[in-house]
């Protein structure tokens, strides 16, 4: 017998047994922890491989038995005696049974007995034989999160001895994708995806185009997709706000180029959009008029020249003209002439 526990009284063994003891030679000697008990079993009144088996009580008195389990543990031994055949009964049997009122120990007060308390592992979840309630009074064992459950059986993946439900809630470990576990632990299980090795679970990152890959890992791989480099991929700018790609070839306004590209007023508008939603554009050069009169081209020829020349002579003194007043003072004058001069030729 293990893990007895200390007794408040007198114990009662009781054995039951089916063999061969039904002659005075045939009997049964008992062993204690392998001390010799002083009366032998079963020398009168036993059969031969009774149907029912013979028993036999013997009470052991608190003084005998106290020392006997002061251990935790008492060894009960049955030796036949040489008259004692070991096949004649083909169905023999031993039982041997103990029992006795035990000193109730309770160390959390809860009125059960710990030792039946530790048989449900809610209660004893190290298995070390002692309520949880208790470990964690005594300092065997920490609740860092005061739920009555020693942190060393709750999860904690990254071993740093604090359970992650702890971490998560008072903020010292993310769990960005609400999931209730710590988001490096999902990283390194292979549970959560990481290809930009930040930490931060992919799932949990700006994924516009909704290709699994974080916004800001495309842009550094591949920076043609954010022509502007404002960290945002222009595919998603557009398709949130069209108007950022007035001529529809899924290119950002803002980073074209050349004369199909160009925004010479600089609104913003790609100048073949503004021309093509009604701006004048009369040479049809496809840049705006406004533009070309702005470099001193008052006749839309592609160079700024003679005539253009004697167009603002004419106005010159003028106030609040038409046009020629490139320097926006709103009279035409020394200011404009060199304007005009410094555009002269071709452009």
């Amino acid at each position: 017998f293990a893990n007895l526990p200390q007794a408040t009284g007198a114990a009662t063994l009781t054995i039951k047994v089916r063999s061969d003891l039904n002659l005075p030679t045939e009997y049964l000697q008992l062993k204690l922890d392998g001390a010799i008990y002083p009366t032998l079993l079963f020398v009168n009144g036993a059969n031969d491989c009774p149907a029912t088996p013979d028993p036999t009580t013997i009470t052991l008195p608190l003084s005998q038995l106290a020392p006997l389990i002061a251990d935790g543990s008492l060894t009960v031994r049955l030796e036949p005696s040489v008259g004692v055949s070991a096949t004649q009964c083909t169905d023999g049997l031993c039982e041997i049974s103990l029992r006795y009122d035990a000193v109730l120990t309770d160390c959390n007060g809860n009125g059960m007995d710990d030792n039946c308390e530790v048989t449900n592992p809610a209660f004893d979840c190290n298995h070390n034989g002692i309520p949880d309630a208790c470990d964690i009074t005594s300092g065997f064992e920490h609740d860092v999160n005061a739920n009555g459950r020693p942190d060393s059986c709750e999860y904690d993946c990254n071993l740093n001895s604090l359970p992650d439900s702890y971490e998560i809630a008072q903020g010292l470990a993310l769990d960005c994708n609400h999931n209730n576990k710590i988001d490096s632990c999902d990283i390194a299980q292979g549970q959560a995806a990481d290809i930009d090795h930040d930490g931060v679970p992919d799932s949990c990152q700006g994924d516009c185009n909704g290709n699994a890959i974080p916004d800001t890992y495309e842009v550094l791989t591949t920076p043609a997709l954010d022509c502007d480099s404002n960290v945002q991929i222009d595919s998603c700018e557009i398709s949130a706000n069209p108007q950022l790609d007035c001529n529809q070839n899924g290119r950002l306004d803002t980073c074209e180029g050349g004369a199909s590209g160009s925004d010479c007023d600089s609104n913003g508008i790609l100048d073949s959009c503004e021309i093509a939603a009604g701006a004048q554009d009369k040479d049809q050069d496809g840049r705006l008029d406004i533009c070309e009169y702005a470099r001193g081209d008052f006749d839309l020829d592609g160079t700024v020249g003679g005539s253009d020349l004697g167009v603002l002579l004419s106005l010159w003194g003028f106030t609040n003209p038409p046009f020629g007043d490139l320097n926006h003072d709103n009279v035409i004058g020394g200011a404009d002439l060199g304007i005009l001069l410094s555009n002269w030729g071709p452009y």
